[in-house]
């Protein structure tokens, strides 16, 4: 919300003194803030998908519906050329200002334009830089209760416990069982939760009622805590919480009450008070004396008195 490369001192949002914010969240390039009357407003970077890019890329004479698929395929693989800095195929050219970007709503704004290898211009991701928060708009204007911000994307809980995902999707992190991006929140399928993390490439929520961890997205450092380093396109249990939940004499001690992301690891708080950690551990973010990755979610034999 503030318009400047870098600020040292914390700077007042004053574009939100209007309404009284109750939660934040930071992701890689944007925030998000979710206010007392339970709306959703988010700055920074805005990663789009545009819809006019030139169909004469494509080819002229295709169907309708192969015309339509190579188009999205297009526009995914554009994602990944923008994300990864890859220039094979499709070619990330430069930042041109975006005439569209105009007004408070939007500040200022810039297009990343993408060309195929015959150099035609496609403009088939546009980014926009909006310094100014703008609303979020919800489906049937549900109140939102929990937030959180990745990288590119995000997701937010509302009342009743449904998942909402919007954004980067190349991995599958928005659970949404494609890897296609989404511009506008979008319900994701599921049990109702209570909470949710982002992390770099990969989401995870825990189940309302029973308190049991679901993780979706990119799982090549184990961070999904699926038992093996494997990804997912939808929300799967995380069963090392569930299988102990079933087992008799257990009962609820495994039963998460929050959960957390890095870039390439997963913490669980269990309503007991201990904490799992899974994923990436090259710099000792698990607590662990090794340096060996761990997919598992699960841990030591407790030591401490309670």
């Amino acid at each position: 919300g503030i318009r400047s490369d870098s600020v040292t001192t914390p700077c007042l949002v004053e574009a939100l003194l209007h309404e009284r914010a109750v939660a934040v969240a930071a992701g890689a390039s944007h925030t998000l803030c979710v206010t007392k009357s339970g709306r959703v407003y988010a700055f920074g970077a805005h990663h789009k998908k545009n819809e006019d890019a030139s169909m004469a890329f494509f080819g002229v004479g295709s169907a309708a519906g192969e015309l339509e698929e190579q188009k999205w395929r297009m526009i995914e693989e554009s994602h990944m050329a923008y994300f990864n800095n890859s220039t094979a195929g499709i070619h990330v050219r430069e930042d041109v200002p975006d005439s569209h970007s105009s007004g408070a709503a939007v500040g200022e704004g810039s297009r990343q334009i993408l060309r195929s290898d015959n150099g035609q211009s496609t403009s088939a991701f546009q980014r926009e830089i909006r310094s100014t928060p703008w609303n979020v708009e919800l489906p049937d204007r549900e109140t939102v209760t929990h937030i959180a911000a990745g990288h590119c994307f995000s997701a937010v809980i509302v009342q009743g416990g449904r998942l909402y995902t919007w954004g980067y999707n190349d991995s599958g992190q928005l659970g949404l069982g494609d890897r296609y991006s989404r511009e506008a929140p979008t319900f994701v399928n599921g049990p109702p939760v209570r909470a949710v993390c982002c992390g770099e490439q990969h989401m995870c929520v825990i189940e309302r009622d029973e308190g049991v961890p679901f993780s979706s997205g990119h799982g090549v450092f184990g961070q999904l805590g699926l038992g093996a380093k494997r990804g997912t396109l939808v929300l799967e249990k995380v069963t090392h919480f569930a299988s102990a939940l079933s087992t008799e004499g257990l009962g609820p001690s495994l039963a998460c009450s929050q959960v957390s992301a890095g870039l390439y690891h997963t913490v669980f708080l269990t309503v007991d008070g201990d904490v799992y950690v899974c994923g990436h551990r090259e710099y000792g973010q698990q607590g662990q004396s090794t340096d060996i990755g761990s997919h598992d979610a699960g841990g030591g034999e407790r030591s401490r008195s309670d």
